[in-house]
């Protein structure tokens, strides 16, 4: 699924997203469960569970990446998860299932013009094996406590 029309309600400079979904499959190359993007894989936001079940948070600009970090708690195949990330300018954080959340205070944000669900990158290269829950976008960094508390499932 990809939407095309997100300039109404995405916004460019910082924003939060809250997802909740069940992983049937944990692969060394992570699945992407969404990709904010411009329709390539040079400009990405995304997060992913790997293959330990960690969720991983990455932004990339230019394919150069400016944040890309685990999790300190995992999840397993077949379980439900939920995991929150957040993103500004020097600003980025992820945490899963009411975990520590893991921050990153260095990076850039692309410029975004689509999402899709179910894939790291155009193409569905890494495509996301298990259900959606839920999707949830706020636009606007949401403090790290407050994160926390939303990634509970």
């Amino acid at each position: 699924l990809t939407a095309t029309s997100i300039s109404p309600w995405y916004r460019q400079d910082e924003g939060t997203v809250v997802f909740e979904g069940i992983v049937t499959a944990l692969t060394a190359t992570g699945n992407g469960i969404y990709v904010f993007s411009d329709g390539t894989s040079a400009n990405r936001i995304t997060s992913y569970p790997g293959a330990t079940g960690a969720m991983t948070a990455a932004t990339v600009v230019g394919n150069v990446t400016q944040a890309s970090f685990p999790t300190a708690n995992t999840t397993t195949a077949n379980s439900v998860f939920r995991t929150a990330s957040v993103y500004k300018s020097n600003d980025f954080a992820v945490t899963m299932n009411g975990g520590t959340v893991a921050v990153d205070t260095a990076g850039s944000i692309p410029t975004i013009t689509q999402l899709r669900f179910g894939a790291v990158t155009p193409g569905n290269v890494f495509p996301f094996m298990g259900y959606a829950r839920r999707f949830q976008y706020f636009n606007t960094r949401l403090p790290d406590a407050q994160i926390q508390g939303m990634s509970r499932v």
